[in-house]
């Protein structure tokens, strides 16, 4: 039987649970109750409970707190969050700090039912989902709580010096080990987890995983030691996990797999070229990249850092590009479905965000007050207008006015007028003789010592130098 602890400061919540089920006919029994975060700590440090189902807001210590500290004391225990409908946000959250999962008030069997099979499958290959923190090996006490579960469950003995191997998921499901594979496992988001297993596993774990379908790829590490910094294994494991993107092929990856090659000359030529608008040799250097992820050359880090990069410069050439940073290696993953995938949309924004003929065609624009608007725009740009004298002669509200070019264009009215002024100041340098005042003048700027200040910012170089070049 295994055996279960009820935590929550209402008795009749308490009752009604325990009334809800035959418990013995699915293999368990309810050894204890409790009424406060508190109480339920001593009963999990005196009497180990298989499960705990506990309630998220208590006095003193809640749900959350006591799941943290209930795995610190007892790795093997597993935890059930129970809440109502407004709690549902803490329930989540209590995922990630080890909850096997959570049951809604009022209480529904068949939903009980289903997470006590899920429980007991969990408990009897001794694995469990414990407090991420503990992984953070550089703290003494983390240190001393993980290795005291790591020989609970087996994956190292009292006289072990510490070594383990280390897999990452990535994926909604977990692996599935054979049960004669001790582990304990960490939740660290809806989609990844790590493994802990015993050194011994390793060549056993290469040959014979299964990796389902709802697993992208797995990584696994070389023998590590947990005296060091843990969570150091776990990215580079992590990024081997990742290879997929790079490769294409969901597989097992070992840490060799990966390579750290760095990328910062790629990222600067890319940087330079794209300051100066040099379209050609933007389009070589995202060619070199292809190649070597081709030869998987890269890993999913060194893209992260690449991609972010990029958006940077858009950020600089254009404000709104700051919301399509990414912030994780899932976020990646989701957007594009490879790493040739994310090149071949780099290279189309590079090209079209870079060309020197930003032009937009009126005709082209469905919303007939905007092609008008636009057709002006073009026609007018060299003379003294801004989006107030633009939206004086339509009769628009300025800022409804600016909502439309960000629609239409992806540009503010400011962007899309600069850039207009800069395409033919390009081409008046190169191919007239005019005095750069002269430019400056018949292109809309008044003040000689702005225009040379924007012209630098659009296209990395001095008008004189420009023109010197061309």
């Amino acid at each position: 039987m295994y055996r279960i602890l009820i935590v929550d400061d209402e008795r009749l919540v308490i009752k009604s649970l325990k009334a809800s089920i035959d418990w013995q006919e699915y293999g368990y029994s309810v050894i204890g109750e409790a009424t406060s975060g508190k109480d339920a700590l001593e009963f999990i440090n005196k009497q180990k409970p298989d499960l705990v189902f506990t309630d998220i807001r208590m006095p003193e210590i809640n749900g959350l707190e006591l799941i943290k500290r209930g795995k610190r004391i007892s790795g093997k225990t597993q935890f059930i969050v129970v809440s109502g409908y407004a709690e549902f946000a803490y329930a989540q959250k209590a995922m990630l700090y080890g909850a096997m999962g959570y049951c809604l008030k009022p209480f529904d069997d068949d939903e009980i039912i289903n997470i006590l099979k899920k429980v007991k499958a969990k408990l009897k290959v001794t694995t469990i989902t414990n407090d991420y923190s503990l992984l953070d090996t550089t703290s003494k006490d983390n240190r001393e709580s993980l290795i005291k579960i790591l020989k609970e469950n087996k994956v190292i003995d009292s006289y072990a010096d510490n070594k383990v191997i280390i897999l990452v998921s990535i994926g909604k499901n977990e692996l599935e080990f054979s049960t004669s594979v001790s582990h304990v496992d960490f939740r660290l988001g809806p989609n990844k987890y790590v493994y802990i297993i015993p050194v011994d596993k390793r060549d056993y774990i290469l040959s014979t995983l299964d990796i389902s379908e709802d697993i992208k790829s797995v990584g696994i590490s070389s023998i590590i030691s947990i005296d060091e910094n843990l969570n150091k294994y776990i990215e580079n494991t992590t990024m081997a996990a990742y290879q997929f993107f790079i490769t294409g092929k969901r597989d097992l990856y070992t840490t060799e797999n990966i390579d750290y090659k760095d990328i910062d000359n790629l990222v600067r030529k890319l940087e330079n070229s794209a300051g100066k608008k040099d379209i050609n040799t933007i389009n070589k250097t995202l060619d070199n990249i292809s190649q070597l992820i081709k030869k998987a050359d890269y890993n999913i880090k060194l893209l992260f850092r690449m991609y972010n990069v990029i958006m940077s410069l858009f950020y600089r050439i254009d404000g709104e590009y700051y919301e399509r940073y990414i912030y994780n290696y899932e976020q990646l993953t989701g957007i594009f479905t490879s790493a040739d995938d994310m090149i071949v949309y780099l290279r189309e924004l590079l090209n079209s965000q870079l060309k020197l003929k930003p032009k937009y065609q009126p005709e082209k624009i469905k919303n007939k007050t905007f092609r008008d608007v636009l057709q002006y725009v073009n026609k007018n740009y060299c003379n003294d207008i801004s989006i107030q004298s633009v939206s004086k002669k339509f009769v628009i509200n300025p800022s409804y006015l600016s909502q439309m070019f960000r629609k239409e264009i992806k540009k503010t009215f400011t962007q899309y007028l600069t850039s207009l002024r800069m395409s033919d100041a390009c081409e008046l340098l190169k191919d007239t003789e005019y005095t750069i005042n002269e430019i400056a003048d018949k292109i809309g700027y008044n003040d000689y010592f702005y225009f040379a200040k924007t012209f630098k910012k659009f296209t990395g170089k001095t008008p004189g130098n420009y023109r010197e070049e061309n």
